[in-house]
């Protein structure tokens, strides 16, 4: 099924409507489990709890604690947001979370109406929050070197309601010599990331992708790979070229028992 309308993981109204056939659920099935679901009238969730039948969500409020059919489980119903399909969504690829995630957006000054190219849509993981931070004027340009990557990654934008005003996906080898982004991307660019092996290749033809003023951000796991980086931004004549390592701690809470004589 389709959504009835198009559906934003950021969008007040989302929270304030009951869940409806073809919406996109985040189902919470334990601590640290979290599934996707596209809610179809006739529809089940199988696990080991037992079957939750999506007829028992449609209509409820996000966030409802939904029972099993037999009664011996339960799971929370929760709205998508950016975060929680990071955390849930299939990965075909290692993925960006949510503190690498926050770091670029916020470094690339993304908000409503930016137009934004990403190479390296991998997983769609960093894709959902970018196409989120720039809605609903912005549009991002998203190119994968693997066909069946950028399929899938293309399916997935459509199922979660963000089409084709909102994504360009496009199936291409961004460091190959004879690419070029003119003929993908129709206006320069506010912000480019690159979740590339070699992304200093890349940089000549991100200066003649960015309009003055725009952003360059790449993802790279090696130091080398940073520091080849750098000096490609450097001979491009990039300034103000910064690197950053995003580090982040959880911490479990849980009640604690004290006893007193």
């Amino acid at each position: 099924a389709e959504p009835a309308a198009a559906m934003s993981m950021v969008d007040p109204a989302v929270l304030a409507r009951p869940m409806a056939e073809g919406d996109l659920v985040i189902i919470q099935e334990g601590f640290d489990k979290l599934v996707p679901v596209h809610l179809a009238k006739g529809g089940a969730m199988h696990t080991h709890y037992g079957a939750f039948k999506h007829d028992d969500m449609i209509g409820r409020p996000f966030g409802s604690r939904v029972r099993s059919a037999n009664g011996r489980g339960y799971v929370e119903a929760l709205a998508p947001t950016p975060e929680l399909w990071s955390l849930a969504l299939s990965h075909r690829t290692q993925i960006l979370y949510v503190a690498d995630i926050a770091t670029v957006l916020l470094q690339l000054d993304l908000c409503p109406g930016r137009t934004v190219v990403e190479a390296g849509t991998g997983s769609g993981s960093l894709s959902a929050a970018v196409i989120e931070a720039v809605a609903p004027s912005g549009h991002l340009h998203t190119f994968e070197f693997n066909e069946h990557r950028a399929k899938a990654a293309r399916e997935d934008f459509a199922r979660n309601g963000h089409g084709p005003s909102a994504v360009t996906v496009a199936h291409a080898d961004v460091c190959d010599p004879s690419f070029q982004f003119a003929a993908h991307v129709p206006r320069r660019a506010d912000a480019a990331v690159f979740d590339l092996p070699s992304p200093w290749l890349v940089v000549d033809k991100a200066r003649a992708l960015l309009r003055p003023g725009g952003r360059f951000c790449s993802f790279s796991p090696c130091i080398e790979q940073v520091q080849r980086t750098a000096e490609a931004l450097s001979r491009a004549r990039f300034t103000g070229t910064r690197v950053v390592e995003t580090l982040l701690r959880a911490h479990e809470g849980g009640r604690a028992w004290c006893e007193f004589e």
